[in-house]
């Protein structure tokens, strides 16, 4: 069991008042992540950025906090693969729906009917959805799903 840099009580407090769901969830992703076992390269990046934003002040912190969970949740993807629930499913959603309105567009241009965007747009995000979920089930198969939800 890793062990993570603590942050300041004057932080926590502040964090506690101001921004209750962001501060538990930031504890509950270094509670899941210290029983993994993870390298001490991502522990010393990670104390690094608890360190980090333990020095900021009140007026920067609710900022840094939103910018140190992002960080340390693409270092532990990039790193040790591990996601949190529908990670995927919300990714490939945002790809489908590029990818809808793009061929939406372009068809609708083609066909001098524009209101195939609003046909393409929809279908795009459901099969971007279906993609991410299936990549959320097989994640979740291997072990490297977060008990977690951003």
């Amino acid at each position: 069991m890793k062990a993570f840099l603590k942050l300041d009580e004057n932080v926590l407090k502040f964090l506690r008042e101001k921004a209750n769901k962001k501060s538990i969830q930031l504890e509950a992703l270094l509670e899941i992540l210290a029983q993994k076992n993870l390298e001490d390269t991502l522990v010393k990046a990670i104390n690094q950025e608890l360190e980090n934003l333990n020095v900021h002040s009140e007026k920067t912190l609710l900022k840094q906090l939103k910018k140190t969970q992002a960080v340390i949740l693409k270092r532990i993807e990039k790193d040790e693969q591990l996601v949190t629930k529908h990670h995927f499913r919300n990714t490939w959603m945002a790809y489908g729906m590029l990818t809808g309105s793009v061929l939406g567009s372009v068809l609708g241009m083609r066909a001098n009917n524009m209101s195939l965007l609003g046909l393409w747009l929809p279908l795009g995000m459901v099969f971007g959805m279906a993609i991410g979920i299936e990549k959320d089930k097989r994640a979740k198969a291997l072990g490297k799903q977060l008990d977690l939800e951003f």
